[in-house]
């Protein structure tokens, strides 16, 4: 597509070692993960754009499941993927992460201890969104009025106990809040007049709904106030961008704060690209509706993004398919097939190749921190993260503005980088709230 952020070649299947692991259709297969960027598999952007289901077999031909296939093989038939070949790098791991894996039983996870659960409702053009949140100021009975305050988004699929760690880390020295995103959890939203209910699940009005959120929860602002860091992960670190573009008052630059941006990019450029990336994303949602959360999950997180995230000992893809189609249904229509159809709605309508590109100007001009941590493993999105801060840069040298925006890694994680290593995240996310760059 020429764009700088469609680099498909990264993650192409290693064909030599495909008879190495058994075939399953639960690997999606030339597609993007979950709202992150723009293209990350070799044929992202080939037809037909469809994305039908198929049976899964063992080696011995045993039935095992349903997956889905978005390609043919040589009779025309649909082909089953398999799953990539992954080798383990050293990562670091929790102590909760430690005491998890010593037990193979499916239980719920431990339930958070650093704030109470409450539901913020917040008015937008296209509606009303009701953010169920996770709050630690409501967990104590005196608050430092100048705490600063840290604003957790979630990434597709996600929720916002995906957090937990990361918050129990932060909320000594900052005010944590996490929400469900809409289409996801227990957060809903009711459309207004003349707007349909996937209207409240593109990229902008979610982003247009995060500001109001942020508004509601810390004020629009002030001399006095304290600084807000927004942490958005893949589809939500797309929103935190696209909010941050808009300059809101919550994060006004002398307040300090910022956005931290976790495997997420600006959008795709390029027409055709963006409607091959939507139309794609369409077919996937048809997918998800016709599968529901549990298989759909399964299929998602085989793919060779997740590889070290699957490999960590606390994540396995059954285990996080099992985890998302629990925290699914939270909401409303708590049933399957409700949470399934409020899911494919989000993955059509927040497609990356319907958002409007954020642009380096947008994010300058707003005077907004941004800062881009990757897992030093996810190599497509470190290269996009470098891609945009130096465009940022360049941008302030040629107007005259100042450029503020740092990089980071975080070492022997990948994609998930808040899962896979949040004590390392936690130390990263430290310096950026004491400003300490």
């Amino acid at each position: 597509s020429g764009s700088a952020y469609d680099d498909d070649d990264d993650d192409a299947l290693d064909a030599e070692d495909a008879d190495d692991v058994v075939p399953v259709a639960s690997r999606l297969g030339a597609m993007q993960h979950g709202l992150g960027t723009g293209a990350w598999l070799a044929g992202d952007v080939t037809a037909p754009p469809s994305a039908p289901l198929v049976p899964t077999f063992d080696r011995d031909g045993v039935r095992t499941g349903l997956g889905v296939a978005l390609e043919t093989d040589d009779d025309g038939a649909n082909a089953p993927f398999v799953a990539s070949v992954v080798t383990p790098e050293a990562r670091v791991v929790s102590e909760e992460t430690r005491a998890a894996s010593t037990s193979s039983s499916e239980k719920p996870r431990v339930s958070s201890s650093w704030g109470s659960i409450a539901f913020r409702e917040v008015v937008t053009a296209a509606g009303t969104y009701r953010f169920r949140v996770r709050d630690s100021k409501t967990a104590t009975k005196t608050e430092n009025k100048e705490k600063p305050a840290v604003l957790f988004l979630h990434g597709f699929m996600g929720g916002m106990e995906d957090w937990d760690a990361v918050a129990r880390g932060l909320c000594a020295e900052a005010r944590c809040v996490a929400a469900d995103m809409p289409g996801h959890g227990g957060t809903t939203f009711a459309p207004g007049a003349g707007f349909a209910e996937a209207d409240g699940y593109a990229v902008e009005a979610m982003a247009e709904a995060t500001t109001k959120l942020g508004d509601a929860l810390f004020g629009g602002g002030g001399d006095d106030a304290a600084p807000v860091t927004v942490v958005g992960y893949s589809m939500g670190a797309r929103v935190a961008l696209a909010a941050a573009a808009a300059a809101p008052s919550f994060l006004e630059t002398k307040r300090g704060g910022g956005v931290v941006s976790i495997g997420g990019s600006p959008g795709i450029a390029g027409a055709e690209a963006r409607r091959a990336r939507a139309e794609r994303d369409d077919a996937l949602a048809d997918a998800l509706r016709a599968a529901g959360v549990a298989s759909f999950a399964r299929a998602w997180y085989q793919q060779g993004l997740f590889g070290s995230l699957t490999a960590h000992p606390r994540y396995s893809a059954a285990r996080l398919a099992s985890r998302r189609a629990r925290d699914a249904e939270r909401g409303d229509d708590a049933n399957e097939s409700g949470a399934a159809a409020r899911l494919a709605a989000t993955l059509s309508a927040a497609s990356p190749g319907r958002q409007a590109r954020v642009d380096a100007q947008s994010l300058v001009e707003s005077g907004v921190r941004v800062d881009f941590v990757t897992g030093e493993l996810d190599a497509k999105f470190v290269k996009i993260a470098e891609t945009l801060a130096e465009e940022m840069r360049a941008f302030g040298r040629k107007s005259g503005r100042e450029a503020r925006v740092y990089e980071s890694a975080v070492p022997g994680a990948g994609h998930a980088a808040h899962l896979e290593a949040p004590e390392t995240l936690v130390l990263r996310l430290l310096r950026i709230v004491r400003a300490e760059t």
